[in-house]
């Protein structure tokens, strides 16, 4: 089951061409500022995205190099659905992709690699403001 406003595929506002070439890409690499590349996964109805803990994307744009717009963490992935409606509003944001990554250090490190590099306009890391 899936939370009421949990947006399906038909509701993410894609069509035609551009969800076809989005499709195609099934993931995308995301590079830190320490050289590290982090593969994450396109996730094509919210409503599959996995409870396991995490990293998360939002992009803009449909080609080879698309422009990061958000870069999340979380102890469930499903939470990455929650900041979808204002980032497709406000940064025009196409798709999420996700990493599955249990251990909660190595997702805070990872986190804080990308966003050194891609410094995004929007950042979800508030699992990570809590005492180790």
């Amino acid at each position: 089951m899936r939370p009421s406003d949990t947006p399906t595929t038909s509701e993410l506002g894609l069509a035609g061409a551009t969800a076809y070439a989005l499709r195609m890409q099934g993931f995308i690499d995301l590079e830190g500022a320490s050289g590290a590349t982090y593969r994450f996964h396109r996730v094509e109805d919210l409503s599959n995205l996995p409870a396991i803990a995490g990293n998360f994307a939002y992009v803009q744009g449909d080609g080879p190099k698309p422009v990061l717009v958000c870069c999340g963490t979380d102890e469930t992935l499903l939470k990455a659905a929650v900041r979808w409606p204002s980032a497709q509003q406000t940064h025009r944001a196409t798709a999420i992709y996700v990493r599955k990554n249990v251990s909660w250090k190595v997702r805070a490190l990872e986190h804080d690699d990308i966003v050194e590099k891609h410094r995004p306009p929007l950042i979800v890391s508030t699992e990570l403001d809590r005492p180790v």
